[in-house]
């Protein structure tokens, strides 16, 4: 898995720069590249993320840990296929 499209809503809860603000920190933290867009004309978002393998960990596990992250800030994150490489989103 090199790379997933991840679909989610910001609740109200959560402020637009605090959450670009953890996802710079997950960014940090984990290694993994984001790259933040937002679905045509909605309040969905979207997160590009290319998945690398750290040591033992594996790329699924990675994608695990980020989306219970997501669910328990209250994203509603859903992977979505992502379109081929090079393609917009």
């Amino acid at each position: 898995m090199d790379e997933v499209l991840i679909s989610f809503s910001r609740p109200a809860s959560l402020g637009e720069s605090e959450m670009r603000a953890w996802i710079a920190e997950r960014v940090r933290e984990r290694g993994p590249s984001l790259s933040l867009g937002r679905a045509d004309h909605t309040r969905r978002h979207t997160l590009r993320v290319r998945m690398h393998m750290t040591g033992a960990e594996s790329a699924e596990e990675q994608l695990t840990d980020l989306m219970l992250d997501m669910r328990l800030l209250g994203l509603r994150p859903a992977v979505v296929e992502a379109p081929p490489s090079g393609t917009a989103a």
